[in-house]
């Protein structure tokens, strides 16, 4: 995707006051922990932890939404909105939480380029986590069991049911749009915006997945990986051994803090 010329470069959130206290021994950056469908900011926020030893500066939790994975980026600009800023920059650190997450992150590109004009250059790293889906035709099934489980309310014995229901239309929509229209899915859209948009060269990523994750798996994130890699992205991979979806963290800590130190130390 093609950049306007002469475009105004942009940062996230204010600067600490010059007089702010700071470490010598710390960078000073701004981390985006953008989370998994319908997650909660206070269940987002435990990854802080990740980061309070390695950087100084603000950390700033954004929701997702399962919705927006069915509706125009434009609609989801609105909570991506106070995100933006034109002070001074610093380098920017993105953390993604499963392919809803990347789909927030490719409506913020989105915004900034479309409403504002704009192109981020202040990314030092993208960090995914459980994510992302290169190929949206690769995934019904997948994709499925997730906005099943987004349905509040919904009795066990009618899951199933619906359940099926749902990938019949998903595999509908699949043959619809990519087979007949041949329109792209928002998954591979978003997926060739992480490889080609102007925010996203040169940017090093690290992909953090796991041999159990039933809605993002393994094969998926390893051919995201390969084709990265084929543009010429700099990308490092950490495979956890039983974890679940989104639950790397909670299943083993000190192991994905080490991976994501490891990783960003030379960056920063």
């Amino acid at each position: 995707m093609s950049s306007p010329t002469n475009t105004p470069r942009i940062t996230f959130g204010p600067l600490a006051p010059d007089d702010a206290p700071t470490d010598a021994s710390k960078p000073i950056t701004e981390v985006v922990l953008i989370g998994w469908a319908d997650g909660e900011a206070k269940h987002l926020a435990k990854y802080e932890t990740v980061y309070l030893c390695l950087e100084q500066g603000d950390i700033y939790l954004c929701e997702s939404h399962t919705v927006d994975l069915v509706r125009c980026r434009s609609a989801t600009w609105r909570y991506l909105a106070p995100l933006h800023s034109t002070g001074p920059r610093r380098q920017l650190i993105f953390h993604l939480l499963s392919n809803v997450g990347v789909n927030s992150l490719a409506c913020l590109w989105d915004m900034l380029r479309v409403k504002h004009h704009e192109q981020l250059v202040s990314a030092a790293a993208i960090i995914f986590d459980s994510a992302p889906d290169p190929v949206a035709a690769n995934i019904p099934w997948d994709d499925t069991l997730l906005y099943t489980q987004a349905i509040p309310g919904l009795p066990a014995w009618l899951r199933p049911v619906v359940l099926r229901l749902m990938y019949a239309g998903l595999l509908a929509k699949v043959a619809l749009v990519h087979g007949f229209l041949r329109m792209k899915p928002l998954l591979d859209r978003n997926f060739e915006m992480l490889c080609d948009d102007p925010n996203a060269k040169g940017v090093p990523r690290l992909m953090l997945y796991s041999d159990k994750d039933v809605f993002v798996p393994p094969r998926e994130v390893e051919l995201a990986i390969r084709q990265m890699r084929k543009v010429g992205n700099e990308v490092e991979a950490r495979l956890f051994k039983g974890s679940l979806h989104v639950q790397h963290f909670r299943t083993f800590p000190k192991e994905y803090v080490a991976a994501v130190h490891g990783f960003l130390k030379p960056k920063l």
